[in-house]
């Protein structure tokens, strides 16, 4: 990602009005990045206590959960059809097993340093392991035309995974160091998807960080990023289902990077 390449885009109301209506895996929003303008997620979790911990190494199959529970703390009690299906309980992991998720795919600081032309498969170990056979099949699909260089397959994949960031000026992640910080997350609305049969969970959050930047200068700047997202999950009958309790099916992401700024 060469943040040059950002584009302006609409308001984030307007963004989580489209967000709501998408519903296939890794689909997105076009023209959903933009630069500069005000604070787009308000924080009411932090997920601060992962700062301090690395991101899951690329091969490792499942996200490291490193958000301490206290920071779920904010999350009031769900409502709605949902909690009929599924109950609180299993609302809440599935909540707290997203954020996690969206954290160690999302801003991984060994996939932010790494270009297209070096990422495989393997690394992407993480996402692949936590959806379901359809998504997964979509989703390789996907990553087949980033390695080809498709911009539309990167910027499809960007919105879930950010991987070779750069910006302008020569601004490159740091070799040594934190290169994420500031983690922070909303509360969750759930729903329930009724178009399929059963009907698919539905969860929905907002999720920032900032990646720090070194220019050939040596001076240090602090890029900020965030995401909403809406997740479709089904149960996971597999044999890691006390791990994942939940696949994702689908997925509606809006990324916004905003203009680098003096750390």
């Amino acid at each position: 990602m060469r943040l040059t390449n950002l584009r302006r885009t609409s308001q984030l109301l307007a963004w989580v009005a489209a967000l709501l209506a998408i519903g296939g895996c890794g689909t997105y929003t076009p023209s959903h990045t933009r630069v500069g303008g005000s604070p787009s997620v308000h924080a009411t979790g932090s997920a601060t206590g992962a700062s301090a911990s690395p991101s899951p190494p690329p091969g490792s199959p499942s996200p490291l959960h490193t958000i301490p529970a206290s920071a779920f703390a904010g999350q009031p009690p769900f409502s709605g059809p949902a909690v009929a299906k599924f109950g609180q309980h299993d609302l809440h992991a599935a909540y707290v097993e997203l954020v996690n998720f969206a954290f160690a795919t999302g801003w991984n600081s060994h996939l932010i340093v790494k270009d297209r032309t070096r990422l495989s498969l393997a690394d992407l170990a993480t996402v692949r392991a936590n959806l379901t056979p359809a998504c997964r099949r979509t989703f390789d699909a996907t990553f087949a035309k980033v390695v080809l260089g498709d911009k539309v397959a990167v910027r499809k994949l960007e919105e879930a995974v950010l991987f070779g960031v750069t910006g302008p000026h020569g601004l490159r992640p740091p070799t040594t160091g934190t290169i994420v910080t500031a983690r922070r997350f909303t509360p969750a609305s759930v729903g329930l998807d009724r178009a399929q049969a059963g009907g698919r969970l539905t969860v929905a959050f907002a999720a920032k960080a900032k990646i720090r930047m070194v220019s050939p200068d040596g001076n240090t700047y602090s890029v900020p990023t965030s995401r909403v997202a809406r997740y479709w999950l089904v149960r996971n009958d597999g044999p890691d289902r006390a791990q994942r309790p939940f696949l994702i099916d689908a997925w509606a992401i809006n990324l916004t990077v905003k203009a680098p700024s003096a750390f």
